[in-house]
C-alpha cells in the first residue's frame, strides 16, 4: 500500500513539473516570435527608406498578428544646394548662396523607434501580461 501512494504522488508531481516546464517554453516561444517580428519589421522599414505606406502596412500586418506596433519617426528633413553644397532648412525654396532652385532633400541622422507591444498568455494558470521590444531603425 505504501509503494501505491509514493508512486502516485511522484507521477502527480512529475505531472506537474512538465506541466511547468511546458509553460516556461510557451512562454518563451511566445517572447521569441514577438523578437523576431520586430527584426522584421525594422528591417522592412529601413530597407524601404522610412516610406509611410510601408509603416502603414507593417502596423495593420502587426494588428492582424495580434500585436501593437508604434512607431515614431521624428527624422526631419533638411535640404542641400546641389550646385554649391550648403546646407539649409527644410523649408527654403531657394539656395540662400547662389540663389540655385536645384536643391534636394536628405536625412543626416534617420533615426525611427519601434516599439512592439505583444502579450504573453499562460492558459493554466489564467495569467496575462504585456510585454514590449524597443528598438530602432536607422
Amino acid at each position: 500500500m505504501r509503494t501505491l501512494i509514493e508512486t502516485f504522488v511522484t507521477v502527480f508531481l512529475a505531472s506537474i513539473t512538465v506541466l511547468i516546464c511546458a509553460e516556461f517554453i510557451g512562454i518563451q516561444l511566445q517572447t521569441n516570435n514577438a523578437k523576431d517580428l520586430h527584426t522584421t519589421y525594422v528591417s522592412m522599414i529601413e530597407s524601404s527608406d522610412f516610406d509611410t505606406a510601408t509603416i502603414d502596412q507593417c502596423k495593420t500586418d502587426a494588428q492582424d498578428k495580434g500585436y501593437e506596433l508604434e512607431v515614431d519617426n521624428s527624422s526631419t528633413p533638411k535640404k542641400k544646394c546641389s550646385n554649391c553644397n550648403t546646407t539649409m532648412p527644410a523649408a527654403t525654396a531657394t539656395c540662400p548662396s547662389c540663389g540655385s532652385e536645384k536643391i534636394f532633400e536628405y536625412y543626416n541622422d534617420r533615426v525611427c523607434t519601434v516599439k512592439l507591444k505583444y502579450k504573453i498568455s499562460v492558459p493554466v494558470i489564467g495569467l496575462e501580461r504585456e510585454g514590449v521590444v524597443n528598438g530602432y531603425a536607422r
